[in-house]
């Protein structure tokens, strides 16, 4: 299993995956406006 956040590249390079693959909405605490602090779109690709 990986992840990684959600950009176009990342969604081109396991295209070949979508059976497996998930987007979830994953939390970041860091980010150098406050109040843009929130969820962000992670992929999440399974092996099994």
């Amino acid at each position: 299993m990986l992840s990684n956040s959600s950009s176009e590249i990342i969604h081109e390079l396991y295209k070949d995956y979508k059976e497996t693959t998930l987007i979830v909405g994953a939390t970041r605490a860091v980010n150098s406006v406050a109040t843009e602090r929130g969820k962000v779109d992670e992929v999440i690709v399974k092996n099994y």
